[in-house]
């Protein structure tokens, strides 16, 4: 944005007042720390993670969800408004009709006039019309501010659809995640049952202790109790999607119950250019053009410190009865220019243009600031993502290791080669990598979605204007 001095502004008010709107230019790095590279049409990305319970449900949000709806009534809202600002550029004018019945005083000058009528219906119609002459541009610019909030409303309107599905596609696969986990701990559960009843064998047979009872009795009750919590975390889950649909709780419930797989994203998507974040994120958008909005606001008010020039015209029928009202002889009108100007108040307008020039320093700033931190969420989501892909990798490995040991360790026990203590931190270290890695498969999942948020998808560009 170019800096307008403000008695600039009023000295050289003869076009349009103050500063004309560019869209800042800013020099973001050559790439991401991933590289450069097209990252393709993300503006459904849900659909890459190949879940068609998913994809159903992120269509449902996107008709249903009341957050959505609140944005799209508010861009109607800002059309309407814009509408406004291009009618307020036209000539107002007024009809008006009346009747009315007068008495004129007999002692007053009017009445003492020789035939003069004292009591008498006045007819009267006409047009009344204005139009405030556009000379220093101030209209023109409430037009530009007009446009820019309208911009504003949109990208809003982008930003909470892309929130949107990102959420949905969270949540759908921290349920998706959690019934990993509770299969997890029903097999678990099952595994220590039979780890307990042979140790309860074997201390009838008077080869175990009460102690190794004990212990084994203690692991059924441990992972009996992790089951409830993890029961609610996938209720919250449901409820959650179900708000997010604009539906009561419980809605989904039954179309939710069945077990699927937590989705599995594709490989590492291209992070494109930190550039084409500038025109792709919502957020974005709506700070550049609220960086316009305030540009705009500066000339509106130096418009104000400024004389204003009117066009005044008058024209209508006036008769003492109504069979007279419509000839030619019962027509008036008037017409001249006015001027207005408000002299004594330009210390106060002057500190409102100061103060318009401060919110657009303060708007170029958030908007460099909002550019900063989109390209910190892309390098953090990358981030993760890679870090946790490799997690992934050698928690599966983990889970094929200690699934062996636990084979072996039984069949050990049975034999009595080693002490049940052996078999129970055998199994626990296997339920321990199974469940981190349904964990991890989860945060995997949600990782991408972060991703795909971070680089702005979820909405199609196409639709702007629509």
């Amino acid at each position: 944005m170019k800096r307008f001095p403000v008695l600039s502004a009023v000295l050289l008010a003869g076009c349009s007042v103050g500063p004309s709107y560019e869209p800042p230019a800013i020099e973001t790095p050559a790439q991401f720390s991933s590289g450069g590279a097209d990252c393709g049409d993300i503006s459904e990305w849900w659909k890459a993670l190949g879940d068609p319970v998913l994809d159903s449900l992120v269509l449902r949000a996107i008709e249903g969800n009341f957050d959505l709806k609140r944005a799209q009534a508010a861009l109607k809202e800002g059309r309407a408004l814009r509408g406004s600002a291009i009618a307020d550029n036209l000539p107002e004018v007024d009809a008006s009709a009346s009747l009315k019945a007068k008495g004129v005083s007999r002692n007053s000058l009017q009445g003492r006039q020789p035939g003069a009528t004292h009591n008498y219906d006045l007819y009267q119609t006409g047009f009344d019309a204005s139009w405030e002459v556009d000379i220093w541009g101030g209209k023109r610019r409430a037009l530009e501010e007009a446009d820019a909030m309208l911009g504003v409303t949109t990208e809003e309107l982008h930003a909470v659809l892309t929130s949107l599905c990102a959420e949905v596609a969270r949540t759908y696969i921290a349920l998706r995640g959690t019934q990993r986990q509770l299969q997890v701990a029903a097999d678990g559960l099952k595994g220590q049952q039979e780890i307990y009843n042979l140790t309860k064998m074997r201390f009838d047979a008077g080869m175990a202790s009460d102690l190794d009872v004990a212990r084994a009795e203690a692991e059924v009750a441990i992972l009996t109790a992790r089951i409830p919590s993890l029961r609610v975390a996938e209720s919250r889950a449901r409820h959650a999607l179900a708000a997010l649909l604009g539906l009561w709780p419980g809605v989904l419930d039954a179309e939710l119950a069945e077990v699927r797989p937590i989705p599995v994203p594709p490989k590492l998507t291209p992070a494109g250019l930190p550039a084409d974040l500038l025109a792709r994120r919502p957020d974005l958008r709506r700070a550049e053009r609220q960086l316009a909005v305030a540009t705009a606001d500066i000339g509106i008010k130096v418009d104000a410190m400024l004389p204003h020039v009117s066009l005044l015209g008058l024209a209508g029928l006036e008769s003492i009865g109504s069979q007279l009202l419509f000839k030619s002889t019962s027509a008036y009108w008037s017409f001249g220019p006015s001027i207005s100007w408000r002299v004594f108040s330009l210390p106060q307008l002057y500190c409102e243009v100061k103060a318009a020039d401060a919110r657009a320093e303060q708007a170029l700033h958030a908007y460099h600031g909002a550019v900063v931190g989109a390209l910190r969420e892309v390098e953090d989501a990358l981030a993760e993502t890679e870090s946790e892909d490799a997690r992934r990798t050698a928690l599966s490995n983990a889970v094929a290791a200690t699934g062996r040991a636990v084979g072996q360790a039984k069949d050990l026990y049975k034999q009595g080669l080693i002490s049940l203590l052996d078999v129970l931190e055998t199994d626990k270290a296997w339920l321990n990598a199974l469940n981190d890695l349904a964990q991890s498969d989860a945060a995997v999942a949600t990782n991408r979605v972060a991703l795909y948020k971070a680089l702005g998808g979820g909405w199609k560009m196409e639709e702007e204007g629509k």
